[in-house]
């Protein structure tokens, strides 16, 4: 796939669905080898993306339009992005405490540089907003990642210790935790 790097590209946002689990795998995969390695508790989720969606999560996926209308059918090979909305369940969190972890968001190499990433994040957040069963949103990430840290700050996430002390053992690579202000509080 070729695109205009720089311009901003239309996209469309889908739910998962089984039809999206190569794309899901394949996505993190890349860029995951591409800065790091791909982690016993990367595999587990890659490779079991229905069990987010099963525990009440969320995944997302950015389509290139191309020519593509806006009632036209998913096109599986334009899927140029993802990310997911994950429960954390006992014995991590407590039943009640809706928190939930911004994770596994990516985009292929082939499509950085197009605004893809950015309002992927700003519709994982909407979503966030809507769904009544979450909190609290963090996320774990490494200094690597410095335009997505950027990215997250830009969108009001802040950097949060207590996260990254309570869940950064899940990813070798993780050293920073950040939080998204609580706007679901009452």
């Amino acid at each position: 796939m070729r695109f205009n790097r720089g311009m901003i590209t239309p996209l469309r946002f889908h739910p998962y669905e089984p039809a999206l689990a190569g794309a899901f795998e394949a996505i993190n995969t890349e860029w995951l080898e591409e800065l790091f390695e791909v982690e016993e508790s990367d595999v587990e989720t890659l490779q079991n993306p229905d069990r987010i969606v099963a525990a009440g999560g969320e995944i997302w996926f950015a389509e290139l339009m191309n020519a593509a209308k806006p009632g036209d059918p998913l096109h599986v090979d334009s899927v140029v992005g993802c990310a997911a909305l994950r429960r954390i369940e006992p014995p991590l969190a407590e039943p009640d405490e809706g928190l939930f972890e911004l994770t596994k968001m990516g985009v292929l190499a082939s499509a950085r540089g197009n605004k893809v990433g950015e309002p992927l994040l700003l519709q994982v957040l909407e979503r966030a907003r809507e769904n009544p069963a979450i909190r609290r949103l963090f996320l774990l990430t490494s200094k690597k990642c410095e335009a997505a840290i950027h990215l997250y700050e830009k969108h009001g996430w802040q950097h949060d210790q207590a996260m990254l002390d309570r869940f950064g053992h899940v990813y070798r690579r993780s050293n920073v935790g950040m939080i998204y202000p609580d706007v679901w509080a009452d």
